[in-house]
């Protein structure tokens, strides 16, 4: 080490090495992965702080053994997420009429609600809050079109709360109201 000590020396340092090494691995187990490629992963890292290597070199290749490892869990946890996203949705498509909440939603698939509304986002592109209103409001519009014309009955069906906030919702998420939506559709221009 040409008579200098690694800047990496400090016991500070190690000790967190090691606590992250440790907390890595715990991971890789728990999601099944095996810990093989992330061991060496890691004793190429242990070996750079024990030499004289730029600390720009070690912070690169911590932050390389970190990618590695949230894109392995990631991957392991597609299948899940997949699961995760067509539960939501069913617990929706059954339960779309009932005043549910987003509490209500994730309970049923046995997950905190923001951890569920981040995969539901990832896998759908939207919050299940903005889901469920696009789905109330498709079974909103096909009420509409099968000729139902009382309002407060279609926002009942499709499980709205009350007429006012079905109609917002509706103007929101279509551009024109209930009641233009009717007569575009009897004008044929729907």
């Amino acid at each position: 080490m040409n008579g200098r000590e690694s800047p990496w020396a400090d016991r500070d340092v190690r000790e967190f090495m090691v606590l992250l090494s440790g907390t890595l691995q715990r991971l890789y187990v728990e999601a099944g992965i095996s810990v093989n490629g992330l061991t060496l992963f890691f004793l190429s890292l242990w070996n750079k702080l024990q030499s004289e290597t730029a600390r720009a070199d070690v912070v690169a290749s911590a932050e390389s053994l970190i990618r590695l490892a949230r894109n392995q869990l990631f991957e392991e946890q597609k299948p899940l997420y997949e699961q995760v996203a067509k539960d939501i949705k069913r617990v929706i498509m059954k339960r779309y009429m009932e005043p549910i909440t987003i509490r209500s939603i994730t309970d049923g698939v046995h997950l905190s609600m923001l951890h569920a509304n981040h995969i539901f986002k990832y896998k759908s592109g939207r919050t299940i809050w903005d889901y469920l209103t696009e789905y109330r409001i498709e079974k909103a519009k096909s009420l509409l079109r099968s000729g139902e014309r009382e309002l407060h009955s279609v926002a009942r069906h499709a499980g709205f709360a009350s007429k006012p906030h079905f109609s917002l919702c509706f103007k929101r998420m279509t551009g024109v109201t209930p009641t233009e939506y009717i007569n575009q559709f009897r004008d044929g221009s729907s």
